[in-house]
């Protein structure tokens, strides 16, 4: 996959946030995990069609984490949109992950006091930007641009919010590079190590 490109790239974090609503939860040694229903390997897979379905580096972090401390996750997968919803507005998950204090921040402000959103330090630490098959192409000149639905690329914003470029969301990271091979897309947002696998 050398055609691929990196045009400008952005540090993610990806902790773990945790929302103060201990009394919700199944037991004092029982936890939901909200995660995303998407493949995002090798961090993580919630895409099987179970929803108990979880596997990948995360799951086996937050699991020995859980098994460190004496208490036990369960993972609830979710698309990513209706997993915030899940967590801040429904509070049927304790805990959320991915995530990210810049993510969806005005949403989070609904909530009311950010402050009873806790982050961990961050997990993991990715470099992300915009891929394309032309390699001559600069950010300005991408007219369509695709990115998985829900994602928050926080430095891309203005090509993503500017009427000129067609923004076409996909479900799931393999959907959106099938468009881009196609050539459906003339960039996408995505991490930089799924570029290099």
């Amino acid at each position: 996959m050398n055609q691929f490109i990196k045009i400008t790239t952005q540090l993610m974090y990806l902790p773990l946030a945790l929302l103060i609503f201990i009394t919700d939860a199944k037991s004092a040694t029982h936890y939901v995990v909200g995660v995303e229903n998407i493949e995002y390997l090798p961090y993580f897979d919630g895409s099987g069609t179970n929803g108990a379905d979880y596997y990948g580096f995360s799951e086996e972090l937050l699991t020995l984490f859980a098994q460190q401390h004496d208490f036990e996750f369960e993972f609830y997968t979710l698309p990513i949109n209706r997993l915030y919803k899940e967590f801040i507005d429904h509070h049927h998950v304790d805990f959320k992950y991915p995530d990210n204090p810049q993510w969806k921040p005005s949403y989070k402000a609904s909530f009311g006091d950010l402050n009873e959103i806790i982050y961990s330090q961050p997990t993991v630490v990715t470099k992300t930007g915009i891929a394309s098959l032309n390699k001559n192409i600069t950010i300005d000149e991408c007219v369509s641009f695709a990115t998985v639905r829900g994602f928050t690329s926080q430095s891309f914003k203005p090509l993503m919010n500017n009427e000129n470029v067609e923004l076409i969301e996909t479900a799931n990271v393999m959907e959106l590079i099938e468009m881009l091979l196609k050539e459906r897309v003339e960039c996408i947002y995505i991490s930089n190590d799924v570029l290099n696998l």
